[in-house]
């Protein structure tokens, strides 16, 4: 008897992981989905595909953020969580900055520019550091 028990509940689990899992599973793998997609096209995504990405993952992340704040999640699932969100930021970090990069160069703003203005600033903030050094010992020898 103890084994027919046995095996209803291991098939019961075998059913209920083989069809689909919790919610969290799910909406973790839809995640995981979209940024597998996002890390093979980042560099020719446009601002639409941004934003349709942006709309297909805010009720999966939706949905992940009330499973933590609820408690609903265990110790190994909440890490994963974590793991997860921390390639999302990578991900939307890296571009952020390859957006600006490119938006830098199409308004005509090179790298070199750049370089040569932070010079300059440098310079400037070198030349007034000396003359306040200056100015403070003419004070101290009166």
């Amino acid at each position: 008897m103890k084994n027919i028990y046995f095996i209803v509940i291991a098939l019961w689990a075998v059913i209920s992981i083989s069809c689909g899992g919790s919610a969290v599973d799910s909406a973790m793998s839809q995640v995981e989905k979209a940024l597998e997609r996002v890390e093979k096209n980042k560099a020719t995504m446009t601002p639409a595909d941004w934003k349709a990405l942006e709309t297909e993952l805010d009720e999966p992340l939706k949905a992940l953020a009330a499973a933590l704040e609820n408690n609903e999640v265990g110790a190994l699932k909440r890490l994963d969580l974590i793991m997860l969100t921390g390639r999302v930021t990578a991900v939307l970090m890296e571009a952020g900055m390859n957006t600006a990069v490119k938006e830098m160069e199409n308004a005509g703003i090179l790298m070199d520019d750049l370089q040569q203005d932070t010079e300059q600033i440098k310079e400037v903030s070198d030349a007034f550091e000396v003359s306040d050094t200056a100015v403070n010992s003419s004070h101290e020898n009166e």
